[in-house]
């Protein structure tokens, strides 16, 4: 029995023996292999750091901005240009022939080139436009009236006339009027439509760079007045061309020389709309401000028409 005992605990011992063996056979290995690694690899091995990608809050905190010029960081409008050359070829074959433009004998075919005299049918609705070829002091107190009545307009100038007023020009756009092409020279000896072509471009152009000295670069005007409504169907071609809307009119009165009165004023331009005579609904009115008694009647000239039922609007409405 004692034998048996003893045999156990020597086989007990070898065991325990060839397990530490085993284990230090393991240690040994593993140390083997990392040395194999590191020949492999390189004794030092570069380590390439990597740069962190910063999260959103840091780029909130320090945001970067651009000092590239040619990155535009607030859009502004597009300036819309100056039309300074047209293609004479779509005028070919068009009429030229002079024509004076009467209210009571409007030119109907003016409607299919693009010329207007009357801008709506919607309704009891006038326009009312004023020539200002010159100041003769009577416009503040147009602008007054009109403020009061809350009526707003269109005013044809001339490129003298910018030159000389900017100031009641720039009151006319800040009071919510249009201000429209009426040439540079208001031609009258040598009449528009009998100029070239390069010298009618010219008579509009030279106007809207003084109105861009006032207002800024492309701002532009958008509709035009022949002086003394003369034209032809070729200058209609023309001004569309350099994307302006011919604007006559569908009553006026001959407020160009000696006074006549207020009430003649009121009469001659409240009469023809209450006989219905030639004037239709969406009339273009014309005054010209530098006619004293157009100034002095034109509160009363308002008021009756609307309460004729009438109501004003601006021409672009």
């Amino acid at each position: 029995m004692k034998k048996v005992q003893k045999k156990n605990s020597v086989s007990y011992i070898l065991l325990l023996f060839a397990l530490m063996v085993v284990m230090f056979a393991a240690v040994v290995v593993a140390h083997s292999l990392k040395g194999l690694d590191s020949d492999i690899l390189g004794n030092s091995p570069t380590i390439t750091p990597i740069t962190p990608t910063p999260s959103l809050e840091d780029e909130t905190q320090t945001p970067q901005t651009t000092t590239d010029p040619d990155v535009t960081q607030t859009p502004t409008p597009t300036p819309i240009p100056i039309i300074e050359e047209i293609d004479e070829s779509k005028l070919v074959g068009l009429d030229t022939t002079v024509r004076s433009w009467s209210w009571a004998y409007p030119y109907k075919e003016v409607e299919k080139h693009g010329g207007v005299y009357r801008k709506t049918n919607d309704g009891k609705v006038l326009y009312l436009t004023f020539d200002n070829g010159y100041e003769n002091g009577f416009t503040p107190r147009i602008l007054d009236i009109l403020k009061e009545k809350n009526v707003k307009a269109i005013f044809f100038v001339t490129g003298s006339y910018i030159r000389k007023n900017q100031e009641l020009v720039k009151r006319m756009v800040e009071e919510g009027h249009l201000v429209g092409n009426h040439t540079n020279t208001h031609p009258e000896k040598t009449p528009m439509p009998e100029l070239s072509v390069e010298k009618f471009v010219e008579e509009l152009v030279v106007v809207e760079r003084e109105y861009e000295k006032i207002f800024g670069k492309g701002q532009r005007m958008f509709y035009y007045r022949p002086p003394g409504g003369v034209f032809s169907i070729r200058d209609l071609h023309i001004a569309a061309q350099m994307h302006y809307e011919t604007i006559f009119w569908d009553l006026a009165h001959k407020d160009y020389g000696d006074p006549v009165g207020v009430e003649e004023v009121i009469n001659r331009v409240i009469g023809p709309i209450q006989e219905g005579k030639f004037v239709g609904n969406g009339a273009v009115i014309l005054l010209h401000s530098t006619f004293e008694d157009n100034a002095n009647a034109l509160a009363t000239i308002i008021d009756t028409l609307r309460e004729m039922g009438y109501e004003f609007r601006r021409i672009d409405e």
